[in-house]
């Protein structure tokens, strides 16, 4: 990215007029901000940064560790707030903006209750099938410019470029690619004519398979991890409709991503295919969905 770019696009952000707070997360340290940039609605997210322990030389903590207020003491505990030492290499904020954010980013990022359903094949031919038709265009826009290497070619750490069985594996932007334990990859698969596991049949098994081969046995050449410290899973619903599948530590606490009722593991995947050649069109999928999703009432309302 030259330069002239990079100041534009802080410029940007330095340009956000606040309105109001979408979503406070208190568990991950994350605040969504709803504003405006050039009479465009955009969104800012607000996320502290984990500790990098390259950048921090632990036999001198103390030195990093200022302006100290004692909070509680009690026996052998004693609690404090502090301001840690700041500076290029120790960044307290990752910010995101999505700008000009559109509605379902809005929905997406807004504090929401969640409801879970069950999705029938009934109900995912006559409600989803024909939503998800809707979201394959400038929706995934973003999706097409890495696949062409228009955007973020740079950050690609594994590609096979065969049309048919071929994917790339790039960072996600969640990850701050120092704390290993939080590593969180992306593996996205060229052809584009799978949008979720729905669409998924017998013919994919050497897919899913070549993406499980590959990534066991190259990511760990990348970065210091075992095998067997990768958990593969994809999502359903997923957040976009260009069929991917999630690469992350084992060890990585990532809530509502992997929880029960969104995430399946790529294994049980290819097991369902292997069993089953329709595989997931005539299953009954339960999973949990927001409020501000655009099939909340649907849904909710067909499976009550």
């Amino acid at each position: 990215m030259s330069e002239a770019i990079s100041i534009e696009k802080i410029r940007l952000l330095q340009n956000f007029q606040f309105e109001k707070v979408l979503k406070e997360d208190t568990k991950n340290k994350i605040i969504t901000l709803y504003g405006y940039i050039e009479n465009k609605v955009a969104l800012v997210l607000l996320e502290k940064t984990a500790f990098d322990l390259h950048c921090i030389n632990l036999q001198e903590i103390p030195k990093y560790i200022q302006e100290t207020r004692l909070v509680q003491n009690n026996d052998v505990f004693h609690w404090y707030l502090n301001t840690f030492l700041q500076s290029n290499d120790l960044p307290s904020l990752k910010t995101t903006l999505i700008w000009p954010a559109a509605e379902n980013h809005i929905r997406k990022y807004s504090a929401q209750k969640r409801r879970m359903v069950q999705e029938t094949p009934e109900i995912y031919l006559r409600i989803v099938k024909p939503f998800i038709e809707t979201q394959r265009g400038p929706q995934i826009q973003w999706v097409k410019n890495i696949l062409n290497h228009i955007a973020e070619a740079e950050r690609i750490v594994l590609e096979d470029s065969d049309k048919v069985n071929g994917f790339l594996v790039l960072p996600d932007l969640k990850w701050d690619r120092q704390t290993m334990s939080a590593l969180n990859l992306m593996a996205i698969v060229h052809r584009n004519d799978l949008a979720s596991i729905r669409d998924l049949t017998l013919e994919h098994l050497p897919l899913l398979e070549n993406v499980r081969s590959r990534v066991l046995n190259d990511v760990p050449k990348k970065f210091p991890v075992h095998k067997n410290q990768l958990k593969l899973f994809v999502h359903y619903p997923p957040s976009y409709f260009h069929l991917h599948v999630h690469i992350m530590h084992v060890d990585h606490e990532t809530g509502e991503g992997s929880s029960v009722g969104r995430a399946i593991l790529l294994d049980d995947v290819i097991e369902r295919l292997q069993s089953c050649k329709l595989g997931f069109a005539e299953k009954t999928l339960t999973y949990g969905i927001g409020e501000q999703h655009f099939l909340f009432n649907d849904l909710t309302n067909a499976t009550e």
